[in-house]
Order: C-alpha cells, then structure tokens, then sequence
C-alpha cells in the first residue's frame, strides 16, 4: 500500500519533474551496463572468443568505458605465439573517443579519437620455398576453417559510393615492429613507430582535379568548409641502426590524391642483406641510405598520376665483402633534382654523383671473382623471348628506321641525367691468370657527363682521368700511368669523337707477362700517347696520334745485361683511316738505341733463347682444341653459306692497308756484338749510327731513300745507303754498303780461329752494293784491305788448309794494298741463301783459285794466259830459248806487281834426251880431241860424219880402242847387213860363190853410222853430269830474271836440285810463296 501511495502521488508530480526523473533512471541504467557490466562482460568473453577463433591464446588487462565521454579502453592486450610464451602481437593501451555530438549536429558518423599506445607485432618467415610458413599462417589456417561460407551477393546495379565518416584525430604512439626470417637470418627491428591522422573525412576535397598540393594557393581556395589540415597525416619509424622513415602529407579518398613528403636518413642496408643469402655470393656489411622526395599520387582522367618533385637519394658507406675482405665500397653517391610524372612518362635527374668507391678483385684461372659473385646463384628462365628482342631485332633491320621517332602512344620513358660525376674511383685487381702474381690499380678515376638523354637528340660529352700502377709484391701507390679522355658519344650515330692522352705509363709492370712468353726483363720504359679519334658501330675510325716510348731498357735474363734500349722513339703525327684504308706517319725518331748480340762460350746467342718454349698442350686442353675447331669450321662453313647469297666484295673493299712513312730517323744509335766461343773473344760496336729511311710508300710502287751512317768502335766510317721497297710482293732493293778503315787487328780472334794466323796490322774498307729484283740478286763488291800484316800462326782445329800468308802476297799489290772486286748473284728463294754465304763464297773460292793457281793469278794480273810456273829447255841445253825469255819477262812483270812473293826456281831434266844429248856432246868431244882437228863441222850428227879424213880415222881409233872390236869386223858385220838375203837353197849355193858387189860409198856410210851410233850409246851419262845441267838450268832463269828482268835477287831462290832431281821435264819448274 505504502508503494502504491508513492507512486501515485509521483504521478500526480509535474510532467517536467517526472520526465527528468525518468531520463535520469535511465542514464543511470545506461551508465551502470555501459561502464560496469559491459566492460566486464567484454573483459570475461573477448579474451576466450578471440582465443578460439585464432587459435592462440590472447590476454586482455582491462576493459574500461566512460559512458559520459564515450571513451573505450583497452590496455594491455596480447595475442601469444603459437609455440612459444612470447607475444605475437600486443598494446599497451587503445583508446576511442566517439564523436557523439558531433554525430548529430553534422548528421555524419564522427570519430573523435583513435589513440593507441605501444604496439608490438613480430612477424617471422618459418620456411621458405612453395610451401612457405608465417607464424600468422596458423592464424590464417584458423580463421579460414571456422569462416562460414556466405552466399554470393547480387552486384548491384550502380556502384555505391565511399560513405561519409569522419576520424578527427588518430594517433599510433611508441610501437615496435620486429621482422624475421629463420630461412636467411635477417631480422628486421623497428623500435619506434609514430603514426598521427589529423581530420580524416572520407569525402573531404584537397586537391583540385588537376593534382595540386593540398599547400598551393588554388586547392585551398578550391572547396568551401575544407580546411588545412583534412586528411594530414604524419608517419615516423625510426630503425635500430638509428634510421629514420618520415613521412608527412596529405590524401583524398575520391577522386583519389595521395601527397607524402618522404624521408629516409641513415637506413643501414646490412639488415636487409640476409635475404639476398641465396641469390648472390657476397655479404653486404655496411651501407646506409638516405632519400627525400615529394611524391603525388592521383586519380587524372580515370587514370592514375604518379609525380616526384624535389627527389633526393643517398647511398654511404656501403661496403659489399666476401669472407670478411671487402670487394665493393662506395662511400658516397648522391643522386640530386629527381623530378618523375608517370603521364609524361619521364624521368628528371639533375645530378647523380659518386665518390671514392672502390672495387677489389681477383682475376684468375675461373674467370673475375666479382662476376661469379655478384651474379644470381639461378637465372629465373622464360619461356618466351622478351618483347625487347623484337623490337631490337626490328630496329635493327634498318639504321633509319631504328632512329624514327615513335608516336606519342608507342613512345616510352623519357629519361634526362643533366650530369654525372665520378670522383676518386679506384678497382685493385690481382691478377693471377695470366701472371704468377701481378697488382694493378686504377685509380684516381674521375668521369663527367653532360646531360644524357634517353632520346639521344644529342651527343653525349665525356671527361674521363685515371691513374695506373702495377707491382707484383702488393698494390703501390705511386702512380706508373695517367690516362684521360674527353669527347662525345652519339648514341643515335652509334658514333664515339674525341681525344685520348696517355701519359708516362710505365712498361716494367708488364715484365709478369712478358717473362711467360720471352726471357727478357723490362727493366724501364714509358708509354705517351696523344690521339684524338672518330668511331662509330660500322667499324669505321680515324685516328691522328702521336706515340712516344721513352728510356726503354730490356735486360737480357740470363746475364741481366742489357739487351735492346733506347733514350726515345718518337711516333709523330700518326693518321689511321679504316674508310679510306690508310696509315701514314710523318716521322719516326729513335734516339740513341742500343742492341747488343752476343755468343756464348757454346756457340749459343743472347736472343735464340728468349722465346720460353711452350709446353705440349694436354689431353684434356687438345680436346677442348678439336671442339673449339669444329666449332669454328661450322662457323665458317656457315659464313660461307652467307657469303654466297651476296655480292663479291669490290676492289676497294679487298684492297690492302695502304701504309705511308714520311721518314724514319736514327740519332746516335750504337750496336755491340760479341763473340765469346773464340779465343780470344772477340769485342767489336758501330757507334755514332744516325740517318734516315725516307718515304716508305706501300702505294706508289717508288722505293724509299736510305741514308744511315756509323762508326766502327767509333772510328772507322761505315754507311748505308740505296733504295729499298719493302711494301712490294717481291722485295726490291738497290743499297750500297761501305765500310773505311775497319782496324783488322780487333777480328784477331776469327782470323786466329778460322784462318789460322792472327793479323799484326791492317785496315779493311769495304763497298757492297746489292741489287734485288724478284727473287734475283746481284752483287758488286768492293773489298780493299790495306798493310795487312799476318803475325803469329795458331793451332786452331777449325782453320782453313790454305796457304794464307801466299794468299795474301798473291793479293796484296806493291803498296800493300788488297783490291778485290767481286761480283756474285744469287736466288733468294733458294733454302740455303743468305748474303753472309754468298759473299764468304765468292772471297773463298778466289783465295782458292789463287793460291791453288798462282801462276794463273799472276798471269792474269798482266793480261796474259801463258803458262808461268815452267820454263823450257831444249835438250841438254841450260842456255834461255826467245819462247822461255817471253814466258820470264811476262813472269817478271806480275812479279813486280806483287813484291810480297819470293819465287823458287829448281832447274829439271829429262833422263832420256838430256842424257843422250850429252852423250852425244862427250863424244865429240874425244873425236875432235883425236882428229887433232880445230872444230868439229856444225850440226855434226851421224848421218853426217865425215867418211875419211881425220874425223873418220879418229872415228876408227876411238871405236878400236872403247868397244875392242876391228874396224874390219865391223865392216863385215855392215856388208852381211847390206847384202841382200836368199833362200836357204840358194844359201848352201851362195856359200860357194863369190859375194855381190856393194856399193863403197853406201859401205863407208853404214860403217861410220854404226861405229859413230855404237860409242854414243855406249856412253854412259852420270847422274851429277844431270844434276849439273839442272843446276845450270836454274841458274840461267834466276840470272835473267835478276839481271834482265830486274828483279830483287833477295826474291828469287834456286833450289837444290841434286839430291832430288826432276827427270821428266827439260826445263826449269818455278814455285811461289809469301815473303
């Protein structure tokens, strides 16, 4: 009743007072299921339904809602790890703030705050490869098992529209954000996140349609009620390298605008590296990058517009190593003005710029360490060929068609660098495949650009500088080369213009390579070159240079002497021209060269063992041989198939490099050669060499002018001088080689070794002029050798049998000079041709002739042909015949000509007629001593003795008393001759008979004939009585020759010729021989 009463009289209290009291109850309601129970029941439920639709377990603090404010708050919230007691992702605190009032009065659903404080997510790769695991891929797996499958919707007809909601202010405070990957070990930590939304309005209007900056004077204006700060929102992420990632702007949701002030400052690059394990061979260990851009996104006639304005990038410190040794560092590039609209299709770079970056290699038998390293470990292949080879291929069919410049709608990007730099670059490489162990260096590398551009409308400037050194011990630091370059680079000319200086670039760190091919040492020598040059794709280049090598000196590796060097060879004002297919020089200078050749105790020179002799290729290297010939003969067979389907190339095409030099100059050069197999050795150097080789011409067909000049061990005069064609098919030359005064003595060692006498004095000039027509020569030589003096005679082996010291005397005239002219040809295509051979021979085979002929030599001398070496005597006669005082007087003059000759004279018999021309004389003797008589009649003989008188009867006694025979006996003996014969039967008649009468006179005749015949022969001439006349013989020449002929009696000997007495020729046999 009491309850009634109160109620009723509630309802009889005024209208206002019971509507305040009924919304007051119900506030109260609302604030106690709003603040107490609905967060209690949220803080019991939430945590056990999100546990079983995750299928992780998740933990909430608290739950708390002011229903004055409506504010909702969740603090302390995490979902765990699958696997472990660590948290997935967690907050330490969510607030929302509604906007209910705001709600109402703008009829717009209206959030006033979304505030939550220090997130954390750790998001970790599990596995890798097709079947990829997440540690929210249970998450997923979950989620898509409890889902209920929905019936597809009906699309709607008309696309509906973005509703209208408003986000006044969100805010993301201290959240951290950790990446991992178990496959690579990358881990990526983000320990501080900062996101802010100011005044986000899904319909708000920032921009006009045109795409301007929200901050431009035309988008404020351009929609009333928008403000400033629509739609603005902050981002930071700070690394825990130190890195920072800003970005500011603004956005529309429709049409669509997106504008971001983006920065990025000090991203270490080493954390992200892992992922890059499996793709390529090397670890990045350092590297930061910064990056600052204004970028625009936004919707432009149904399109979407990307523009970059004021781009930045920046890349410090990287360092890519491998196996802790640094392959690759760049301490700064910079990459400045980047301006990109993606409508315009074009890309604006003011400047990219690199600093003192630095690349270290190996290059050794596998290749360049640094190309294994830094390409992809697997290729990603395709099964089509790019669109790029189509349309290379098609630009390739024709150079205008290549260059047309394409349609607005098939153009592509437009790319512009203004310029480029590259400063203090370096790339040490160690070399190791060719080389044992060489270091080079390039470094000091500076290059610049001018504007570059993708179309190539113009040519592109360059300006490159670079220094070089090479040690095999290590990297030095000295410089041993400068090179820069500066030109242009057409790319649509596909042209390259410009000009190269190369200066000082030492030689001596070639010797590494130089030593695997020859056995000699660089010791120095530097390489200069200025050239300006034109090339383009075709192969088309013209070159105009100039070369200098300077303090060249190569050592020989065995002795380490030297072995060829020179102060400079100066190459001036080279021209090459592959058009017009030609390569002149105006001079050639060589200052002071020196060469050296020398033999060894074993026959053995300083240059025939500087070749390394190359080992046999191996089994496995000819195999790779025979392949790469097959190769190559499939190659060639195929060019051939193409070459058959064109045309034969013209003449000029075929024609050869033609090759033009000025003049070729020699200053002061010097040559030494040495033999040191001889004994003594032997020494000798041409000095003081200067001359030119002028107007060397492989067109004109004109032979070039040779004029060089020397000395001998500096002093005696030699020169070469002629023509020469060297560019001919055949070689042609006309040259004259003269020598003056050549001091003999300094070749006592070949002398010594091959003649067998060592020389005390004499001086050699020499004029050889040669002739070469085709493989015809002809030679004129022209040899004076002056007082040679041959000295003491040798015992070497290898001298020549011949009498030398004759030979010479036959030579040399009576001012003690040795003229010889000799002429000789020769073929040069002949195996065994050399000029030495032809010349030795021809001076061999006339000391031979000589000294095996001298008689015939000497005759010569004078004109004549007569035989010299005998003088005959008639029979048993010393006394000189008119044909033997010709041969003598002829003799005496040749003798006159040569006074270096002595000449022995022994005086000769013949055994028969001699002996019986004296005979013959004995006994006239004793007749005419018989007969009493005063002189015997002339031309007595025995056919024409006197038959009576005195003569006849001392005749008589002299017969009866040698032969102890009666004249009458003998008469007896001639009748039975005289009488004529019979037959036996007639004999036995004849004996009875009485004899015929013979005539007396023919009796007395016969008798006398016989007595005069039998006394001859029964003389017997002693070998003295021989001797005798030999000697008279003897005698009789050397008198004539030194009494008529006037000849020096100290030049002619008679030999002793009684002890062995020539008996075959009646005469004197003249012999030569050396003073």
């Amino acid at each position: 009743m009491h309850s009634q009463n109160r109620i009723s009289s509630f309802s009889r209290k005024p209208l206002w007072l019971r509507l305040s009291v009924y919304f007051l109850l119900i506030y109260l309601i609302y604030a106690l299921l709003a603040g107490v129970v609905l967060p209690a029941v949220l803080k019991a439920t939430v945590p056990d339904k999100l546990t079983d639709m995750l299928g992780r377990e998740v933990t909430v603090k608290d739950i708390s809602v002011n229903p004055f404010l409506l504010r909702a708050e969740v603090s302390d919230f995490s979902i765990k790890e699958a696997e472990r007691n660590e948290n997935f992702f967690a907050f330490q605190a969510l607030t929302v703030d509604l906007g209910f009032w705001q709600t109402l009065t703008s009829f717009t659903p209206t959030v006033e705050n979304i505030a939550l404080h220090a997130p954390y997510v750790q998001l970790h790769r599990l596995t890798g490869g097709e079947n990829t695991r997440l540690n929210v891929s249970d998450i997923m797996d979950t989620l898509a098992k409890n889902a209920q499958p929905e019936e597809p919707e009906t699309a709607p007809e008309e696309q509906a529209g973005i509703p209208h909601i408003r986000l006044n202010h969100f805010t993301l405070q201290n959240g951290h954000i950790l990446l991992s990957d178990a496959v690579t070990g990358a881990r990526l930590d983000y320990p501080e996140l900062d996101i802010t939304l100011t005044g986000l309005d899904t319909l708000a209007t920032i921009t006009e349609q045109s795409g301007k900056s929200a901050d431009s004077p035309e988008a404020k204006s351009s929609e009333t009620g928008s403000s400033e700060t629509d739609n603005a929102y902050a981002f930071q992420l700070n690394t825990a390298e130190g890195g920072k990632v800003n970005l500011k702007g603004d956005f529309q949701l429709s049409p669509l605008v997106f504008n971001s002030d983006i920065r990025l400052s000090d991203i270490a690059l080493a954390p992200l590296w892992p992922l890059s394990n499996d793709i390529i061979d090397v670890e990045l260990t350092d590297g930061r990058v910064d990056l600052a851009l204004a970028f625009s996104l936004f919707e432009d006639n149904a399109s979407l517009n990307v523009t970059v304005k004021d781009g930045s990038f920046g890349l410090h410190s990287l360092t890519l190593a491998r196996q802790d040794e640094p392959k690759i560092t760049v301490p700064a590039l910079a990459v400045d003005g980047i301006e990109a609209s993606l409508a315009d299709k074009s890309i604006s770079v003011d400047k990219i710029a690199v600093a003192d970056m630095q690349v270290n290699a190996l290059f050794d038998d596998d290749g360049l360490d640094l190309q294994r390293y830094l390409l992809p470990n697997t290729a990603p292949s395709t099964g089509s060929t790019p669109p790029a080879t189509s349309t290379q291929a098609s630009g390739s069919a024709g150079s205008s068609s290549a260059h047309t410049p394409a349609s607005e709608e098939e153009s592509g990007w437009h790319v512009v660098l203004n310029a480029f730099e590259f400063t203090g670059g370096e790339v040490a490489l160690n070399e190791k495949a060719i080389a044992d162990n060489m270091f080079w260096r390039i470094f000091n590398i500076n290059l610049t650009t001018g504007p570059v551009d993708s179309q190539f409308t113009s040519p592109v400037h360059y300006n490159l500088a670079l220094s070089t050194s090479g040690n095999p011990e290590g990297f030095a630091t000295e410089a041993t080369g400068t090179l820069r370059s500066e030109g242009d680079i057409d790319v649509t000319a596909q042209q390259v213009k410009g000009a190269l200086t190369l200066e000082d670039f030492l030689l001596s760190p070639l010797q590494q390579y130089i030593s695997t091919y020859a056995n000699v040492v660089m010791e120095s020598g530097r390489l200069s070159t200025q050239s300006s040059f034109t090339a383009d794709a075709s192969g088309t280049a013209d070159v105009n240079a100039s070369v200098s090598l300077a303090d060249l000196a190569i050592l020989d590796n065995q002795k380490k002497a030297p072995l060829l060097k020179w102060q400079a060879l100066d190459v001036a004002n080279l021209a090459f021209n592959t058009t017009a297919n030609t390569l002149s020089i105006d001079n050639v200078m060589l200052r002071e060269p020196f060469a050296k050749l020398v033999i060894d105790e074993n026959k053995h020179t300083n240059i025939s063992d500087i070749i390394v002799s190359r080992p046999p290729a191996t089994e496995d290297s000819g195999a790779v041989s025979v392949q790469a010939a097959q190769e190559e003969s499939a190659q060639v067979e195929g060019a051939e198939n193409e070459e058959s389907d064109t045309p034969e190339k013209t003449a000029d095409e075929k024609s050869q490099l033609a090759i033009t030099v000025n003049q070729i100059s020699i200053k002061n050069g010097n040559a030494y050669f040495a033999d040191n197999s001889l004994t003594p050795r032997f020494a000798s150097g041409i000095e003081s060499l200067n001359g030119t080789v002028s107007q060397l011409d492989s067109i004109s067909g004109k032979a070039a002018a040779v004029d060089i000049a020397g000395k001998i061990d500096n002093y005696a005069p030699v020169s070469l001088k002629g023509n020469i064609d060297p560019f001919s098919d055949a070689l042609n030359l006309d040259l004259m080689f003269s020598v003056s005064g050549a001091e003999l003595t300094s070749v006592n060692p070949y002398s010594g070794t091959y003649m067998g006498y060592y020389i005390d004095k004499g001086l050699l000039s020499l004029d050889v002029q040669y002739k070469l027509q085709g493989d015809a020569l002809e030679g004129d030589n022209h040899v004076v050798i002056d007082q040679l003096t041959l000295g003491q005679k040798s015992d070497s082996e290898q001298a020549l049998s011949l009498p030398l010291g004759l030979a010479v005397a036959l030579l040399q005239d009576r001012n003690g000079v040795i003229d010889l002219g000799l002429e000789v040809s020769g073929d040069v295509d002949s195996p065994d041709f050399s000029f030495g051979s032809i010349i030795l021979n021809a001076i061999g085979n006339l000391i031979t002739k000589a000294v095996t002929a001298p008689f015939s030599f000497l005759a010569s001398l004078v004109g004549s042909d007569d035989t010299l070496n005998e003088v005959t005597f008639a029979a048993g006669i010393s006394e000189l015949d008119d044909e033997a005082t010709a041969t003598l007087t002829t003799l005496a003059k040749a003798l006159k000509k040569r006074p270096g000759l002595r000449l022995n004279i022994e005086g000769t018999v013949n055994a028969v007629t001699d002996a019986g021309v004296l005979a013959e004389k004995t006994l006239q003797d004793r007749l005419l001593t018989l007969s009493g008589a005063r002189a015997l009649p002339a031309n007595l003989t025995a056919s024409s003795y006197p038959v009576e008188g005195p003569l006849s009867d001392a005749l008589k006694q002299a017969f009866t008393e040698t032969l102890g025979i009666s004249v009458e006996e003998e008469r007896a003996k001639i009748i039975a001759q005289l009488t004529p014969s019979t037959n036996e039967k007639g004999d036995s008649e004849q004996t009875k008979q009485t004899p015929p009468e013979i005539d007396e006179t023919r009796v007395q005749r016969a008798l006398h004939i016989a007595m005069y015949n039998s006394l001859r022969s029964n003389i017997d001439i002693p070998p003295g009585q021989l001797a005798a006349l030999a000697d008279r013989r003897a005698k009789a020449v050397k008198r004539y020759l030194s009494n008529d002929a006037a000849i020096d009696a100290n030049r002619l000997f008679q030999l002793n010729s009684r002890h062995h007495l020539q008996e075959d020729v009646s005469g004197a046999t003249l012999t030569l021989e050396a003073d």
